[in-house]
């Protein structure tokens, strides 16, 4: 083992010896996932709202005037639209959400007549905060419903004349003081950051790529050995095949955490939260980087120059690092991208990175992703071994 660690070290300092390398390894990811963890940190500020009256009645105005309230960061567009052209404006973003509030809704309430609202609104961008506020005051109102429709039962078996209005109305006004409601608030100063972008994305996004991009660099450097005899000299030399294949192994290895780390640590000083899943994260970044070390050593086996080897480096880097979510988180791509997207190691990683980051997951929540990249990284070993030629 000694030996192993000593063809790593010395390989090590070659590559640290050489200035070029280290833009490479922390230069260009730090900038670029600075520039995207800035450019693409969502806000809101408000949601917005279509609303459409068709009943325009006094019970009507209310409930729209109880959605409003539910939810300080709702605002109601001004302009009055028809039902069909709302639902096209949700459809195109142009607005938020949009809520259809039927003829006769009052005399519907009245009568307890079942009421259906249209309800429409762009998931991808709401999250389900409108729904959730919009449910939260229907129940308020089915529980008025509910207890003005109990209290017209219990008057007319006391044959006493009470109008079944006015048993709502005191009903409802019971309901909105003492029922429970949800108030949904910033936590600071600053606009509300939507998970799966800033630097919750593009730290281990980027970090995910770049370390791709330095340990497949290692196919090259393997090759470029073979040539200038210095793998043949090692053979040699008082070191069995394992001892050499295993010191490059754990060189490239090496650069990969490395990477990781640095551009974790940069991420947590621009305000990165990991929480309690540090031990869990960097399991992942051991996993992760072990299956790219085996995919790189698997295909050092298949190319046969530098050239080829660059050039696989740079399409498989790109390709693999979008398909996988490292440029975007793919909850936002189509059910079936996502199923091609985990044919790329980079999607089970950001997979673990995300449940850590963002959902305050642990250990466990990230073990079925740990234990698919520990399951590539042994095929592709086990492929690369038995390939692998030193002449």
């Amino acid at each position: 083992m000694d030996k192993v660690i000593t063809i790593a070290v010395n390989d090590l300092r070659i590559y640290f010896s050489q200035r070029g390398n280290l833009i490479g390894l922390v230069l260009i990811p730090v900038v670029l996932a600075t520039v995207l963890g800035f450019t693409s940190t969502a806000t809101i500020s408000s949601y917005t709202l279509d609303i459409v009256d068709l009943d325009n009645s006094e019970q009507s105005a209310q409930f729209i005037a109880d959605v409003l309230a539910s939810n300080e960061l709702f605002v109601r567009s001004t302009a009055a639209y028809t039902p069909a052209e709302v639902q096209v404006r949700v459809s195109e973003e142009a607005v938020d959400a949009a809520l259809i509030i039927p003829a006769d809704f009052a005399a519907d309430i009245e009568a307890f007549n079942a009421i259906d609202i249209l309800y429409y609104s762009n998931e991808d961008v709401l999250g389900g905060v409108i729904q959730q506020s919009v449910n939260t005051v229907v129940g308020r109102w089915n529980s008025a419903v509910i207890a003005a429709r109990s209290g017209e039962v219990v008057v007319t078996a006391l044959d006493v004349d009470v109008d079944s209005s006015a048993i709502y109305a005191r009903a409802a006004n019971y309901i909105a003081q003492d029922s429970l409601q949800i108030d949904y608030a910033l936590t600071s100063d600053e606009p509300e950051a939507q998970p799966g972008e800033g630097f919750g994305q593009s730290v281990p996004g980027f970090a995910s790529m770049f370390v791709m991009f330095t340990v497949l660099g290692g196919m090259a450097v393997l090759l470029r050995e073979r040539k200038n005899w210095t793998m043949q000299r090692m053979v040699v030399m008082h070191l069995t095949r394992w001892q050499i294949l295993g010191g490059k192994i754990l060189t490239y290895f090496t650069l990969g955490m490395i990477q990781f780390i640095v551009l974790f640590a940069f991420g947590i000083v621009m305000g990165l939260e990991i929480g309690t899943g540090w031990f869990a994260m960097l399991l992942v970044m051991i996993a992760y980087t072990l299956s790219i070390t085996a995919l790189a050593l698997a295909l050092a086996t298949a190319v046969r120059t530098e050239g080829q080897a660059n050039n696989l480096t740079t399409l498989l880097g790109v390709s693999l690092a979008a398909l996988g979510g490292a440029w975007w988180s793919l909850e936002v791509v189509p059910p079936f991208m996502q199923t091609i997207g985990h044919l790329s190691p980079v999607a089970w990683a950001m997979d673990a990175f995300t449940i850590l980051i963002f959902y305050d997951g642990g250990l466990y929540d990230v073990l079925p992703s740990v234990a698919i990249l520990l399951m590539i990284a042994a095929i592709l070993f086990v492929i690369g071994v038995r390939r692998f030629r030193y002449e």
